[in-house]
């Protein structure tokens, strides 16, 4: 088993999803330093669209969920967005002389709302890729 994955089992299959049974324990979140934050922290079940899993899954059956370019998206969605504002306020302040820091705040927020368009706009084109989506394997 690879170190980004998961296991579990097929609860339910419908037309749109199929539901997947998370073999995580409880004890396995708690001992992670994100579990305040991860909407997974306690759940026990995922749901998953059905045209990204494979026809053959049946009720029951044995799955592995894994998880692949894990580095690569969350530098996209947790740097990126501090290297925009980070930028924005060091670029305003030295560049262009702005010295009044609650217009360097607004600047900043500015860069960083543009970092959010950037990254919508990068998930559209990465969704679409079949190395950036959650791999159902079954067992």
């Amino acid at each position: 088993m690879e170190a980004n994955c998961e296991t579990g089992h097929v609860v339910k299959i419908n037309p749109q999803f199929v539901e997947i049974a998370v073999d995580t324990t409880q004890e396995e979140c708690h001992r992670c330093p994100l579990s305040n934050w991860c909407s997974m922290a306690g759940q026990t079940s995922i749901k998953i669209p059905r045209e990204e899993i494979p026809r053959s899954l049946q009720p029951n059956q044995k799955v592995e969920i894994r998880f692949e370019k894990i580095i690569q998206t969350s530098f996209l969605l947790y740097l990126f967005p501090l290297l925009f504002f980070m930028a924005a306020i060091l670029g305003a302040r030295y560049l262009l002389l702005v010295a009044n820091e609650l217009f360097l705040l607004g600047i900043g927020i500015g860069a960083l709302i543009l970092s959010l368009g950037i990254i919508k706009w990068f998930n559209n084109r990465l969704s679409t890729r079949p190395e950036y989506k959650i791999k159902i394997v079954p067992l």
